[in-house]
């Protein structure tokens, strides 16, 4: 008992808070125990529970001189008191015990157990999940299968939103066309903010590019006007989503105008670059991130480099974002809860070697929280899956320019088409493997030196020169395969090519382009042609990451600087949908081995100058076909190229180190 009266001073408001609920329940009076024991000097018979309470916690052990001090005394005089108040503290505290031991214990049992088992709903054992499984908002529920115009999510939305029902994280590989887009959008909207967090944002998007953000913009928004809200109340968009990203200043103030009258959106959607602008310039306080929910990133591999290290001294914006924005959950930590779910989306051929440098290199996940969505091969393993759907054909058509003989109005300028002599598949894994991974100088390293070093030698009338060459071979094209006659067509193009001269070049050949706008040509496609109307949309290749383009059903790629990996072959590929509904079935995505014998509805035709297509960038195209799950070809003009040596390009591509078969 000398621990409660002997209170030191850091402890006197508690400890003075026990001392007084305990004696007052005791129901028992000071004064007349101490009548017991007869008068005291220093003790007055009028003396109150409250000062006598006082006068013990205000005393010190080692200065005070008065009887008070007289611990045994104190004992004698106060030991049924201080007896009774020992029983109602222990009394106290079973109770206190009995109520949180279940808490304790459910909890333990919560996390304790394996992550998918956390699940609340199993996509596994039930095929017939409706979103209304999954959407616990009824309201909300009721939006989303409207504006899908469907009540069962796909197989890759189950599995993202079970996920999310348990809290996990996750590195998610989708089918491109599988409704990763729609599932993260579901999923933000879906997750409820627990009031313990405080306030903040409760999810953050994170995206390639301001396409991207504008295409998330019209897809949040159609969701919400689909929503059945009272007409006396109204949807204030600013509070559910906000948007950020790189534009005229005039955007950008605005953007930030928006966040200042409404700092703790549901959902805020960014590029990486432009939020780190933003945190350089006005703070964390500013954007209110330091208690998230959820961290979503939307391709992921798209933003990085997959076959390279992430963890390197100059970092990508969406690496460098990452770190700080991760790190910023501990340092301004006021909560208890969990770390926020971080989802990542990648392709279908994303290896293992991404998800091991994020684990061994970057403290980001949770890794007693993460379950995986899609199988992880190694670095030198084929993919479980195509990565390109079988209804999707691909043919590489060769530009010859040459110049005409005289005539009454002199030379001009033409281009033959050819097609490139089909690749051979072969029907071994250890074939394709050796195409793959066996050759020191047939990879995406080396052919991306190749073709720098072939750009640097090139000046820019070379250059112009080479775009000139290609638009006159789609000119032509156009005018010679039925299959693209009155029909729309998405044209990709360089990065490093003027979007202005691409469509000046082509309104000079009298054919009717216009520019990719985000806010407009989401639906050009699915609308009907008129004489009034573009057939053609142009886009940088750069702006084709996760765009979705319902109804598309042909491309054309000016020349192979367009596609500089197999990754962005497959994005290249992706856009593709002739489905109206975006969405492209499970089933066209058989696994990797099987012959695609099925009919081709979406064509890439790649067009690039004859003259420069050597070897090297024959086998770059023979790589990705293969990579990609031996892609179908189709002859385009019908007339095949001459010349090619296939000994002789086979010997150039040789490794003594190959795979062997194991029979």
């Amino acid at each position: 008992m000398s621990f409660l009266f002997g209170v030191k001073h850091g402890m006197r408001i508690s400890m003075c808070s026990f001392l007084t609920r305990g004696f007052r329940t005791s129901s028992l009076n000071w004064t007349d125990k101490a009548s017991k024991f007869g008068s005291n000097k220093n003790i007055g018979s009028k003396i109150g529970d409250e000062k006598l309470l006082e006068e013990i916690v205000n005393s010190d052990d080692t200065s005070a001189t008065s009887d008070i001090l007289d611990t045994r005394m104190l004992r004698r005089m106060y030991g049924e008191q201080i007896q009774e108040f020992d029983a109602n503290m222990k009394k106290m505290l079973e109770l206190k015990f009995k109520e949180e031991i279940p808490k304790v214990k459910s909890y333990n049992e919560a996390h304790g157990i394996d992550a998918l088992q956390r699940m609340k709903v199993n996509p596994v054992a039930n095929d017939n999940l409706l979103f209304s499984y999954f959407i616990s908002v009824g309201i909300l529920e009721k939006a989303v299968s409207l504006y899908l115009n469907s009540k069962e999510p796909t197989e890759f939305q189950k599995r993202l939103l079970a996920l999310m029902t348990g809290y996990l994280s996750t590195i998610a590989k989708g089918d491109q066309g599988s409704g990763r887009t729609f599932g993260l959008i579901i999923a933000a909207l879906n997750l409820k903010r627990n009031k313990r967090r405080g306030e903040g944002i409760n999810s953050l998007i994170l995206v390639k590019s301001t396409d991207n953000v504008i295409q998330y913009r019209k897809f949040i928004k159609g969701i919400i006007s689909k929503m059945d809200i009272p007409s006396n109340v109204q949807a204030d968009i600013p509070a559910v989503a906000q948007f950020l990203y790189r534009s005229t200043d005039e955007e950008e103030l605005k953007q930030q105008i928006t966040l200042g009258k409404f700092p703790t959106p549901h959902i805020l959607v960014s590029t990486p670059q432009r939020l780190l602008d933003l945190l350089s310039t006005r703070g964390m306080d500013f954007i209110k991130i330091a208690n998230l929910s959820a961290i979503f990133v939307d391709d992921f591999d798209c933003m990085v480099d997959p076959e390279t290290y992430i963890d390197t001294k100059r970092q990508l914006p969406i690496v460098q974002l990452l770190s700080y924005v991760v790190k910023l959950q501990d340092y301004r930590r006021s909560h208890n809860e969990p770390h926020p779910q971080l989802v990542f989306t990648v392709s279908n051929l994303c290896t293992d070697q991404l998800k091991c440098q994020i684990r061994d290199e970057m403290q980001w996940f949770d890794w007693d929280r993460y379950a995986d969505i899609g199988l992880y091969n190694g670095a030198t393993d084929l993919p479980s899956r195509k990565g390109i759907a079988t209804n999707i054909g691909v043919s590489c058509v060769l530009v010859n320019p040459y110049i005409s003989g005289e005539s009454k109005n002199g030379s001009k300028f033409k281009v033959q088409l050819f097609d490139m002599t089909p690749f051979q598949y072969g029907n071994f894994p250890e074939y394709w493997k050796n195409k793959i991974f066996r050759c020191p100088h047939g990879n995406d390293g080396y052919y991306r030196k190749v073709r720098n070093v072939k750009k640097s030698r090139m000046t820019s009338e070379v250059r112009e020169m080479s775009t000139k060459i290609l638009i006159y071979g789609f000119n032509k094209l156009v005018k010679k395969v039925d299959g693209l006659k009155n029909e729309k067509i998405l044209v990709v193009f360089p990065d490093d090519v003027s979007d202005k001269t691409v469509l000046a070049l082509l309104n000079k050949s009298k054919i009717r382009a216009k520019l990719y706008n985000p806010s407009e040509d989401s639906t050009f496609f699915l609308e009907a042609d008129s004489n009034e109307q573009s057939s053609i949309l142009l886009i940088h290749s750069g702006s084709l990451t996760s765009l979705t383009f319902n109804g598309l059903r042909n491309i054309v790629v000016l020349g192979l600087n367009t596609i500089r990996d197999c990754n962005e072959f497959i994005t290249l590929a992706g856009r593709l949908r002739y489905n109206p509904s975006g969405l492209v079935p499970a089933a066209f995505y058989p696994p990797f081995g099987e012959t695609s014998k099925g009919p081709v509805q979406c064509r890439i035709y790649i067009l690039h100058e004859q003259p420069d297509f050597e070897f090297v960038e024959r086998n770059f195209l023979e790589r990705a076909f293969i990579r990609s799950g031996l892609v179908q070809q189709f002859s385009a003009v019908g007339v095949s190229e001459s010349g090619f040596d296939r000994k002789r390009y086979d010997e150039e591509f040789k490794s003594d180190y190959e795979f062997h078969s194991q029979s």
